[in-house]
Protein backbone atom coordinates (compact mmCIF):
# COMPACT_ATOMS: atom_id res chain seq x y z
CA UNK A 1 0.00 0.00 0.00
CA UNK A 2 2.87 2.43 0.85
CA UNK A 3 4.50 1.36 -2.34
CA UNK A 4 1.56 2.63 -4.59
CA UNK A 5 0.80 5.69 -2.73
CA UNK A 6 4.12 6.43 -2.82
CA UNK A 7 4.50 5.90 -6.31
CA UNK A 8 0.94 8.02 -7.32
CA UNK A 9 2.50 10.80 -5.24
CA UNK A 10 6.18 11.09 -7.12
CA UNK A 11 4.43 10.42 -10.44
CA UNK A 12 1.52 13.05 -10.49
CA UNK A 13 3.62 15.16 -7.93
CA UNK A 14 5.17 17.29 -9.94
CA UNK A 15 2.53 18.08 -12.54
CA UNK A 16 0.16 19.31 -9.34
CA UNK A 17 3.01 21.49 -7.44
CA UNK A 18 3.57 23.45 -10.39
CA UNK A 19 0.50 25.04 -9.56
CA UNK A 20 1.89 26.58 -6.33
CA UNK A 21 4.84 27.78 -7.91
CA UNK A 22 4.98 30.78 -5.57
CA UNK A 23 5.27 28.40 -2.71
CA UNK A 24 8.07 27.09 -4.23
CA UNK A 25 10.08 29.74 -5.46
CA UNK A 26 9.80 28.25 -9.06
CA UNK A 27 12.20 25.83 -7.57
CA UNK A 28 12.07 21.95 -8.82
CA UNK A 29 14.45 20.89 -5.38
CA UNK A 30 11.89 22.83 -3.37
CA UNK A 31 9.22 20.50 -4.42
CA UNK A 32 11.10 17.61 -3.82
CA UNK A 33 11.42 18.70 -0.64
CA UNK A 34 7.74 19.08 0.03
CA UNK A 35 7.25 15.82 -1.37
CA UNK A 36 9.61 14.14 0.61
CA UNK A 37 7.93 15.89 3.85
CA UNK A 38 4.49 14.42 2.51
CA UNK A 39 6.28 10.77 1.80
CA UNK A 40 7.93 10.89 5.62
CA UNK A 41 4.12 11.67 7.01
CA UNK A 42 2.53 8.80 5.22
CA UNK A 43 5.93 6.62 6.58
CA UNK A 44 5.35 7.34 10.05
CA UNK A 45 1.75 6.39 9.75
CA UNK A 46 2.60 3.16 7.88
CA UNK A 47 5.21 2.23 10.89
CA UNK A 48 2.23 2.51 13.37
CA UNK A 49 0.21 0.52 10.73
CA UNK A 50 2.72 -2.01 10.56
CA UNK A 51 3.16 -2.49 14.21
CA UNK A 52 -0.63 -3.52 15.22
CA UNK A 53 -0.55 -5.58 12.01
CA UNK A 54 2.22 -7.22 13.00
CA UNK A 55 0.84 -7.79 16.67
CA UNK A 56 -2.47 -8.80 15.13
CA UNK A 57 -0.61 -11.69 14.17
CA UNK A 58 1.46 -12.09 17.16
CA UNK A 59 5.14 -10.75 16.06
CA UNK A 60 5.07 -6.94 16.57
CA UNK A 61 8.78 -6.46 16.85
CA UNK A 62 10.30 -8.80 14.32
CA UNK A 63 13.00 -7.29 12.46
CA UNK A 64 12.64 -4.26 14.43
CA UNK A 65 14.25 -2.07 17.13
CA UNK A 66 13.78 0.94 19.24
CA UNK A 67 17.20 2.17 17.14
CA UNK A 68 14.96 1.76 13.94
CA UNK A 69 11.81 4.11 15.69
CA UNK A 70 14.78 6.42 17.21
CA UNK A 71 16.66 7.34 14.51
CA UNK A 72 13.22 8.03 12.44
CA UNK A 73 12.26 9.95 14.92
CA UNK A 74 15.62 11.81 15.06
CA UNK A 75 15.82 12.25 11.41
CA UNK A 76 12.47 13.49 10.05
CA UNK A 77 11.17 15.65 12.73
CA UNK A 78 13.88 16.69 14.72
CA UNK A 79 16.41 17.94 11.77
CA UNK A 80 15.11 17.74 8.17
CA UNK A 81 11.81 19.61 9.68
CA UNK A 82 12.58 21.62 11.93
CA UNK A 83 15.17 23.10 9.34
CA UNK A 84 12.99 23.38 6.58
CA UNK A 85 10.42 25.55 8.77
CA UNK A 86 13.29 27.46 10.13
CA UNK A 87 13.81 28.46 6.71
CA UNK A 88 10.78 28.98 5.38
CA UNK A 89 9.59 31.69 8.62
CA UNK A 90 6.84 32.86 6.43
CA UNK A 91 5.04 30.33 4.84
CA UNK A 92 6.03 26.91 6.40
CA UNK A 93 2.37 26.26 8.08
CA UNK A 94 1.49 22.84 5.58
CA UNK A 95 5.11 21.32 5.78
CA UNK A 96 5.53 22.28 9.96
CA UNK A 97 1.68 20.24 9.41
CA UNK A 98 3.44 17.27 7.92
CA UNK A 99 6.45 17.43 10.27
CA UNK A 100 4.03 18.01 13.65
CA UNK A 101 2.49 14.60 11.93
CA UNK A 102 5.35 12.63 12.06
CA UNK A 103 6.26 13.96 15.28
CA UNK A 104 3.46 12.64 16.99
CA UNK A 105 3.42 9.25 14.62
CA UNK A 106 6.88 8.98 15.11
CA UNK A 107 7.16 9.29 19.20
CA UNK A 108 4.17 7.40 19.25
CA UNK A 109 6.04 4.33 17.19
CA UNK A 110 9.04 4.83 19.89
CA UNK A 111 6.87 4.45 22.34
CA UNK A 112 5.36 1.16 21.19
CA UNK A 113 8.12 -0.89 19.99
CA UNK A 114 10.01 0.16 23.67
CA UNK A 115 7.02 -1.25 25.61
CA UNK A 116 6.73 -4.16 23.36
CA UNK A 117 10.53 -4.95 23.50
CA UNK A 118 10.00 -4.32 27.64
CA UNK A 119 7.02 -6.49 27.28
CA UNK A 120 9.09 -9.63 25.96
CA UNK A 121 11.87 -9.34 28.47
CA UNK A 122 14.16 -7.36 25.96
CA UNK A 123 16.35 -4.49 26.74
CA UNK A 124 15.22 -1.93 24.31
CA UNK A 125 19.15 -0.32 24.65
CA UNK A 126 20.78 -3.56 23.66
CA UNK A 127 18.53 -4.74 20.60
CA UNK A 128 19.71 -3.84 17.32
Amino acid sequence: MGFVLAFFIMFTGGDFFSHFSYFFDNSAREGAKFIAFIQNAIMSVLFIQMFYTRKHYGHPIDGQSFYIALTKFIGTSLTVGISFCMSHATDWYFVGSLNAVCFVFDLWYCVLIWKELKANGINPLKRL
